[in-house]
């Protein structure tokens, strides 16, 4: 395989990359939704704004906005719902980007609107000026058209043009009226605003959530407070707002090629009759408005990156991304989840509800880098419980451990138990092992097991930062929350065995040597392998191809942890480990 049969990159225009015949743009569901403020968007426009003025004497001049990382899915993997036979040719899976083809896709639109709706004052008059300003209207918003919808030549009414942009679950591309939707934000913008822009409306377009639904109007607001930031940076165009800094007329007159690469031609010369008068000051916006119009079009750049899969994109986008804000491995696995239960049942299945006992522990970190560590120590402790698995803090490993292991277990019950062990995982870290330094643990709904002993116990592994126990106590935690009236107890006896036998094995083993001495690696094989000579299985939930594995049982751990203490710490009785502890320094044995 070479490299270009995994990664292929081409710079376009806005115009190539938005008007390609056949293609859509595919945000997945683990996307966010669009969230750029005023500021985000107002940068973009400076960029656009200062290439705009360089191109008076600079014929190169382009504004680069960065790259676009995505998929062209051929096979339709990630289009879900997908209505057969209606998918545009071309689906392109957007993994990095959204946000910038987003805030293009509102600029071309407002872009669209206001120059069609200050262009119908000039339909009628027959002066060359105004006839010729007219035709490059009505060039400019042909154009802009076709990079928002594509016209699919046949289908019922508005349905035959489809949104350039539509997002997972809650969108569909079809011309049938009965099979396609579009509820998203983006969705229902291109789809309602392309309506509006064939019809003869004299009205402005207002921008509002689908009637009769249950949609969350939060996300319909950022998209329309994103819109109205737009407009008003339009008419600060037209108007030649001196923040911009745009050129003056009198520049654009005498540059000659930067009439023929905005309008393919000179201005004609009434044209620079009227500009050279004073006053036509709805003339002059105009004119403005179509040149800045091309020059998005046509001069503003982007690097399309296509990578052959979801994995590549994501490895990619990780080498590529030093200021954005990478989506966590839990985020990108969430749909996965709502693609097993099926999209109509999720909000009531019990991994929806599993899966909000994991949301309500990430949401709690405000600051993103805070999050992706937190998602990112909650996956090691959880594939560690789940599988045996050393697991690497790289977020390609991390969002492969979910595909891999996820994937291949069967819809229903494998899959939900699944789910449901990385709650139990999640409550754990969050309650019993907080990032709080001076948070108290607690083991959620299990208080009777939250002795003083145990609570020493966590608070002593906790400052240990042995985080390695943490596999271990999950599963022996997570047998509490499954099980009923009559097994609660035998959990919890079996609970604080386990928390007990981990906290002296540590101690133990660290007070009798220097360092740790590998003390990590025997608690990973545990996990994976078990302790074979006591009898003690692995503890992992599940290990290869078997099924779950039986309840761990804390009797046959603490044989396990003894015999290692006795064998290969060669400390197996009291006065073998003073022997030992005593030749250590224990002030700054740490």
């Amino acid at each position: 395989m070479q490299i270009s049969d995994v990664f292929g990159a081409h710079p376009k225009s806005v115009w190539e990359y938005l008007c390609e015949n056949g293609q859509g743009l595919y945000v997945p569901a683990y996307q966010r939704q669009y969230s750029w403020d005023k500021s985000k968007i107002s940068r973009l426009f400076e960029d656009a704004c200062h290439g705009f003025t360089m191109l008076i004497d600079h014929e190169d001049s382009i504004t680069f906005l960065g790259t676009i990382i995505a998929i062209h899915d051929t096979q339709y993997l990630t289009v879900n719902p997908l209505v057969k036979g209606d998918v545009p040719s071309r689906v392109m899976t957007i993994i990095d980007g959204q946000q910038r083809l987003t805030t293009l896709l509102l600029i071309n639109t407002v872009l669209h609107e206001e120059i069609r709706s200050r262009s119908v004052k000039l339909r009628d008059s027959e002066q060359d000026d105004r006839v010729w300003l007219h035709e490059e209207c009505m060039k400019v918003v042909g154009r802009l058209a076709k990079t928002f919808e594509e016209d699919k030549d046949y289908g019922d009414e508005a349905f035959r043009f489809y949104p350039r942009m539509i997002r997972a679950y809650d969108d569909s591309w079809s011309r049938k009226k009965d099979k396609a939707n579009y509820t998203s934000p983006i969705g229902h913008y291109l789809h309602s605003y392309g309506k509006y822009g064939r019809e003869d409306s004299k009205k402005a377009y207002k921008f509002d959530a689908p009637e009769g639904g249950t949609a969350d109007h939060s996300k319909y607001k950022l998209l329309a407070d994103g819109r109205k930031t737009i407009q008003n940076l339009i008419k600060d165009v037209a108007k030649n707002n001196v923040n911009l800094e745009l050129p003056g007329f009198d520049k654009m007159v005498a540059a000659s090629e930067f009439q023929d690469i905005l309008v393919k031609a000179d201005f004609p010369e009434p044209v620079k009759n009227t500009l050279a008068d004073e006053g036509n000051d709805d003339y002059k916006e105009l004119l403005r408005l179509v040149l800045f119009a091309n020059f998005i079009l046509d001069r503003v750049a982007i690097t399309i990156v296509t990578a052959k899969n979801e994995d590549y994109a994501f490895d990619m986008f990780e080498a590529l991304n030093t200021t954005g804000e990478p989506l966590t491995a839990f985020e990108t696995f969430k749909p996965r989840v709502i693609h097993s239960e099926k999209l109509e049942n999720y909000e009531k299945s019990k991994a929806h509800e599993h899966m909000k006992y994991v949301e309500g522990y990430l949401d709690g970190f405000g600051k993103t880098d805070d999050k992706q560590d937190a998602t990112s120590r909650l996956i090691v402790a959880f594939a560690s419980a789940e599988r045996g698995e050393k697991l690497s803090k790289r977020l390609s490993d991390q969002r492969r451990f979910f595909k891999d292991n996820f994937d291949k277990l069967d819809d229903g019950d494998p899959k939900r138990d699944f789910v449901r062990h990385l709650s139990h995982a999640a409550l754990f870290i969050q309650h019993a092992w907080p990032d709080e330094k001076t948070a108290k643990p607690k083991l959620f709904s299990a208080d009777e097991a939250a002795t003083d002993d145990v609570i020493l116990c966590l608070d002593l592994l906790r400052s240990f930062k042995h985080t390695i126990t943490q596999g271990v106590l999950i599963r022996f935690y997570s047998e509490i929350r499954k099980a009923d009236t009559a097994g609660r107890q035998q959990a919890v006896d079996s609970f604080v065995k386990a928390i007990k036998a981990c906290a002296a094995f540590s101690v133990l083993w660290r007070a009798s040597r220097r360092g740790t001495d590998n003390i990590d690696m025997y608690y990973r094989k545990l996990m994976e392998v078990g302790h074979p000579s006591t009898g003690l299985p692995a503890l992992a939930r599940r290990i290869g191809n078997a099924g779950e594995s039986a309840p761990p049982d804390a009797d046959l751990l603490q044989k396990a942890l003894a015999s290692i203490l006795s064998v290969e710490g060669k400390v197996g009785t009291k006065d073998e480990w003073v022997k030992a502890a005593a030749k250590i320094p224990a002030y700054n044995n740490c």
